[in-house]
């Protein structure tokens, strides 16, 4: 065990209250002990854990050194990682874990290090998003409380483990017990939860969404399940987390309740995504810039593109502008009256305006049903 651990003044810092929490919140059950000096719980592969009712006792440094070697063993992960979830009794932690031939030594290239923190800092906002309203595009304008949540959001230190990072998400203790078989109503919960909570239920439903949709072919099962958080934003964040050109390793996704304020414990907590299922999400993400529009828009800059026959009477036009924070090729098909003003403009160089329906794919964005086209004066 790593030697900070070892100290007793650190191990007898971990309450009762704290594991008992945890192990809750983590799908074990209390089935029985000593009143006054241990309850017992256990997990349903029947390992057992005894944890200790006073943290006075004289054996209960050695008692929670055994309960750390415990989940150490079944949870898989390090001592420290488990260690630094008890000391946070009052945040949801969200640990993403990319693992890669090249990250065994626990580090990764600037570059695709860079890219993975930004795409899961994707994630979590689409997810809170879905816990305002779930929609199946978010436009750059985000509902005002998912955006002060992420302002909110703290970034722990990485961890070893190929490459491992995490998320904090602190959450006001709560004041009653919820006792098991309680009901448990999420809509009641501080919106700190709702984000976490709409970020599980949105992975489980993802997960569920390319298993059902690689077996037969089709992109229904995402759409169908966007009232549970699925969004164009939520794959293309997730397909994005491989760091590289293409998905070539897992990516495994933890979530760790705030022991202070348990959850059901039939909540989904981890998840794991295999190169396969990141390919079928990129998909996923294609499909729906596709097929969902952005609600009414107006661009603006400046024609580089005019297509015309002359046996039609609409022109195409391509207009640089700026969409969702960065300037890309727009395409809109103009009537004739309006189209003659587009070479104007193009060729004086002067900057259009245009409103319409704004469709994004990956190399093309259109705007369609155009209405009030103008030119505007110089400045």
């Amino acid at each position: 065990m790593n030697s900070i651990l070892l100290n007793r003044k650190t191990l007898i810092g971990l309450s009762p209250l704290e594991f008992t929490a945890y192990l809750r919140s983590h799908g074990w059950e209390q089935r029985g002990g000593v009143s006054g000096k241990f309850s017992r719980w256990l997990q349903a592969d029947g390992v057992e854990i005894d944890v200790p009712a006073n943290n006075e006792f004289v054996d209960y440094p050695s008692r929670v050194a055994e309960i750390l070697d415990t989940l150490r063993k079944v949870e898989e992960r390090p001592y420290e990682s488990i260690y630094s979830d008890l000391l946070l009794s009052t945040a949801d932690v969200i640990r993403f874990r990319v693992m890669m031939p090249d990250t065994e030594d626990g580090t990764v290239s600037l570059e695709d290090g860079a890219k993975i923190i930004s795409k899961a800092k994707d994630l979590i906002s689409a997810a809170a998003c879905a816990a305002v309203e779930p929609k199946s595009i978010y436009p750059s304008r985000r509902p005002s409380q998912a955006m002060e949540y992420m302002q909110r959001l703290r970034m722990g230190q990485t961890e070893r483990g190929s490459f491992v990072f995490t998320a904090f998400s602190v959450v006001p203790p709560s004041l009653s017990y919820q006792k098991d078989g309680d009901l448990f109503d999420a809509d009641k919960e501080p919106f700190e939860r709702r984000a976490t909570l709409a970020l599980s239920r949105a992975l489980n439903a993802i997960s569920l969404a390319v298993e059902t949709a690689a077996h037969e072919s089709c992109f229904e099962p995402f759409q169908r399940s966007v009232q549970d958080g699925i969004s164009l934003n939520f794959c293309e964040a997730l397909a994005g987390m491989h760091g590289g050109s293409e998905p070539r390793h897992n990516v495994d996704i933890r979530l760790s309740w705030a022991s202070h304020r348990p959850v059901l414990p039939t909540i989904p907590a981890f998840f794991t995504f295999q190169p396969g299922h990141l390919l079928v999400i990129n998909e996923a993400a294609r499909v729906f810039r596709r097929s969902t529009p952005q609600p009414s828009t107006t661009i603006r800059g400046h024609v580089v593109r005019l297509e015309r026959t002359e046996s039609e009477p609409v022109g195409a036009v391509t207009i640089w502008a700026k969409v969702e924070e960065k300037y890309r090729n727009v395409v809109v098909v103009l009537p004739e009256i309006d189209y003659r003003r587009a070479i104007d403009a193009h060729a004086e160089h002067r900057l259009v305006d245009c409103a319409g329906t704004l469709y994004i794919e990956t190399k093309r964005c259109e705007l369609k049903s155009p209405s009030n086209f103008t030119v505007l004066k110089d400045p």
